[in-house]
C-alpha cells in the first residue's frame, strides 16, 4: 500500500534493473514475482490518501498540545477491575497509591457484589497469576473500543 498526499515516483529495484513509476492515489499495479521456478508471488499496489489529514487550522490549533482522553467505558473497566478480590490484593496490577485509589473504593466497593464485578472476579481466581494480568489486560483494552 502506498500512501501519498500528492503524486509520487514509486520505485522498484531488483538485481538486475530498477523500474521509475509515477504514481498517485487511487492508481494501482498488479505484479507478479517469481521466486523461484515453482514459486511466484501476486503484489497489488495501490495508492491510498494517508489515513490522517489536518487543515492548517488545526493543526495551529493543536500545535505542540497534548490531549488525553480517557474513555469512561475504560474508566469503568478499571474500576471494575479494581473492586475485585484480586484488584484489591495486586498492587501491582491496579494502583494502591494516592488519594484516587481511596476515592474509587469509597465510591464503587458496595457494588463489589455486584453479578458483573462477582463474574469477573470469579473469572480472575479460576486462572494463574499470569492469565490474570491476560484478562486484565484484555478488559481494560476491549473497553477502549467503546464509547
Amino acid at each position: 500500500m502506498l500512501t501519498t498526499d500528492s503524486d509520487k515516483k514509486l520505485l522498484i529495484c531488483t538485481e538486475l534493473d530498477t523500474l521509475h513509476i509515477d504514481f498517485k492515489v487511487g492508481d494501482s499495479l498488479s505484479l507478479s514475482a517469481v521466486v523461484s521456478d515453482k514459486d511466484t508471488v501476486q503484489i497489488l499496489i495501490v495508492g491510498i490518501r494517508g489515513n490522517v489529514q489536518f487543515n492548517p487550522a488545526y493543526q495551529k490549533q493543536h500545535n505542540n498540545k497534548i490531549d488525553i482522553h480517557l474513555p469512561e467505558i475504560s474508566e469503568l473497566a478499571n474500576i471494575a477491575l479494581a473492586i475485585t478480590d484480586v484488584g484489591l490484593n495486586d498492587s501491582n496490577m491496579i494502583n494502591h497509591k494516592g488519594s484516587y485509589y481511596q476515592e474509587v473504593l469509597h465510591q464503587f466497593l458496595p457494588f463489589k457484589k455486584a453479578p458483573f464485578i462477582v463474574y469477573l472476579d470469579s473469572l480472575m481466581q479460576s486462572h494463574n497469576k499470569d492469565q490474570q494480568y491476560w484478562i486484565y489486560y484484555t478488559t481494560e483494552m476491549n473497553a477502549c473500543t467503546y464509547k
